[in-house]
This record gives structure tokens, C-alpha cells and sequence, in this order.
């Protein structure tokens, strides 16, 4: 399951909060845990030049990022910038 909420909240002009991400990304957590399925995750590359691209979008790719790598809540977090910085 990929979730692309940086781009979807642009597209839909939806308002979406770094607090509903974290928590909607606690929740699938929590849900997945409590079925015994273990959570891998993966912090988001930076998207500047993309069309949706936005001040507001990357302070909150930057703090979904950080509450993944640090909230200790995922079985294994990869750090995708380095995968994509690699790959260019």
C-alpha cells in the first residue's frame, strides 16, 4: 500500500493536516499489528519541481518523514531519499 498524501491533498484541494497523516499512518500501524502483520514503511523522497510541489506540502512530507523514522511504531523504515538520490 503506497500513500501518496503529499500529491493527493494538491490534487483534490483537499485541507489535510500533518496530524490526520500521522495519525491515519498510527492507525494503519496499529490496525496491521494487531493482525500480527509486520509494518514496513518508507520515508518520502523530496519533490521540488513537481507540479503539486509546495512549501506547505514539504514541511509536511518533512515531519510524516521524521515521525516514521523516530516514533519507533514500524517493524522497518527505508530511507527512500537515499535510494533516489543514488538512482539519478
Amino acid at each position: 500500500m503506497k500513500i501518496d498524501h503529499y500529491r493527493t491533498s494538491v490534487v483534490f484541494d483537499e485541507e489535510v493536516t500533518t496530524e490526520q497523516i500521522i495519525g491515519a499512518l498510527q492507525q494503519i500501524v496499529e490496525r496491521a499489528h494487531m493482525h500480527g502483520v509486520n509494518v514496513l514503511g518508507g520515508t518520502q523522497p523530496p519533490f521540488e519541481g513537481a507540479a503539486y510541489y509546495s512549501e506547505k506540502g514539504k514541511e509536511m512530507l518533512q515531519a510524516a518523514n521524521q515521525w516514521l523514522r523516530k516514533s519507533g511504531q514500524l517493524d522497518a523504515v527505508g530511507r527512500f531519499r537515499r535510494y533516489h538520490a543514488r538512482s539519478q
